[in-house]
């Protein structure tokens, strides 16, 4: 019911434009990520408290700001101001240690506020800015906007978590005997890739179309649309994006637990201080290798049985843990960095089939749809950070199972495609009986679309589900 204003550059399409934008996201949520891991090590309490106000802040800003800022400014933007804080929380670490009493306390609170709304908006619009440019890619090629979307999301993971692995394995050899000099090489790295992001091109824009008018009202109220909150409207209005809900929460808990439990306190007692970026690396660097491999393995299996088989890593992370003692983990080290892999397994199908799947169900409110995935992993990561200081070991790893098996099942009532719920479709006439036929009288021309679903697709990709009718 829509359809692209597309530019007269038919060399821009889902190009180096796409690839430097990934480059570019990979650099600053590497730098970020590495703040977190190491502020979480080297500052103790400061560092956990930190990484919990970020993903409170990143949380609010998904819910309450990341939606409606890309749907009035675009993604590009959206993209340059998130990552422009993010460089700022990073910057925040270099006074660690530094100053008066108290002093590095304040600035790397105040820029964990900066960090977490900049990664609601960065993550945010890095989907808007993939869908744009996978619908596209779609209308120029004729192929299927499942299998682009599929293909989109798996280079991005790979691309996006490669950079992340490098970045926090560079952090482990760069020794000069402070954190302080991490911090700065990491915050001119952010500070260089928001400056590539200003030369992105900007992201198709969606322009209306007659076929549009035809039910849109109805379209834009089951989906959520307005500028403010769009993730909290889709949540209370669309009951499909529930079915996704415990998978994405326990994605943000288990992101919590791999920083807090296995890295913070397995890792550094198995392996050392020195040896914290390295561990660290080994979830992104699992997540990078298997990330194209999945996006194939998607193709064969389908989006929503790749997110089960996450839901199923996590729970084994959570249940070894759970079963053996602090003692075995720490003494059996190939068990930790197997824990890290797992995790990083999970990621890849989050980072890819589980977007392609938010791509494919609510491609009519993109910004709402990838807000509400931020809002919910970053609420369990924020529960996570602040929950586990205060928990043993076995309370940590009985919470994660929980939500872990929610989220192994609730994947399993998920939609498959964007099907329009119930009150959203348009009555047939009976006058249409075969695949693809026109009926017109003197005010409308009613034409009789395919399912995107169907087999039929591959040489009709532009046509949508349902009946409607355009004024002549």
């Amino acid at each position: 019911d829509r359809e692209l204003k597309l530019p007269s550059n038919p060399s821009s399409w889902l190009g180096w434009g796409y690839v430097v934008m990934c480059v570019s996201f990979a650099i600053v949520q590497g730098a970020a990520s590495a703040t977190i891991a190491l502020g979480v090590a080297y500052a103790g309490n400061l560092g956990s408290a930190s990484a919990g106000l970020t993903f409170a802040c990143h949380t609010l800003s998904a819910l309450l700001l990341s939606g409606g800022v890309s749907k009035r400014v675009g993604a590009k933007a959206s993209l340059c101001l998130g990552s422009c804080l993010m460089t700022l929380y990073v910057m925040s670490y270099i006074t660690l240690h530094v100053g008066p009493t108290g002093t590095d306390r304040i600035f790397i609170l105040c820029g964990s506020i900066l960090g977490g709304t900049g990664t609601g908006l960065i993550w945010t619009a890095q989907g808007v800015y993939m869908t744009r440019l996978v619908r596209e890619h779609a209308h120029r090629t004729g192929l299927r906007t499942k299998k682009v979307s599929g293909w989109a999301a798996g280079l991005f993971a790979a691309i996006a978590l490669g950079g992340e692995v490098t970045i926090k394995a560079l952090c482990t050899p760069i020794d000069m005997g402070t954190p302080r000099y991490l911090f700065v090489i990491l915050a001119a790295l952010a500070g260089v890739a928001t400056i590539m992001l200003a030369f992105i091109r900007r992201e198709p824009v969606l322009q209306r179309t007659a076929s549009s008018l035809v039910g849109n009202t109805s379209t834009a109220a089951a989906t959520g649309c307005g500028a403010i909150g769009p993730a909290m409207t889709l949540l209370r209005k669309d009951k499909r994006i529930l079915s996704l809900l415990p998978f994405n929460i326990c994605f943000g808990l288990s992101l919590a637990f791999l920083n807090y439990y296995v890295i913070g306190q397995l890792g550094k007692k198995a392996f050392g201080m020195s040896s914290v970026g390295v561990i660290a690396a080994l979830k992104p660097a699992g997540a990078s290798f298997l990330a194209l491999p999945y996006s194939f393995v998607t193709q064969r299996v389908g989006k929503r049985a790749m997110i089960f088989f996450a839901a199923i890593n996590y729970l084994t992370v959570a249940s070894i843990c759970l079963v053996l003692t602090e003692e075995q983990l720490i003494h059996y080290r190939g068990l930790i960095v197997m824990l890290c892999v797992l995790a990083g397994s999970g990621r890849a199908v989050f980072e890819g089939a589980n977007k392609g799947l938010l791509t494919d169900i609510f491609r009519d409110n993109v910004e709402g749809a990838f807000a509400n995935v931020i809002f919910q992993s970053g609420g369990g990561a924020t529960i996570g950070f602040f929950l586990y200081p205060h928990l043993e070991r076995i309370s940590m790893a009985s919470l994660l199972v929980g939500v872990a098996t929610a989220g192994a099942l609730g994947i399993l009532t998920a939609p498959s495609s964007g099907a329009l719920p119930p009150q959203r479709r348009f009555s047939r006439p009976s006058s249409l009986r075969t695949p693809i036929q026109a009926h017109t009288n003197d005010n409308f021309v009613w034409v009789n679309h395919l399912d995107e679903d169907s087999e039929e697709e591959e040489s009709l990709p532009r046509l949508r589900a349902t009946s409607i009718g355009v004024f002549q």
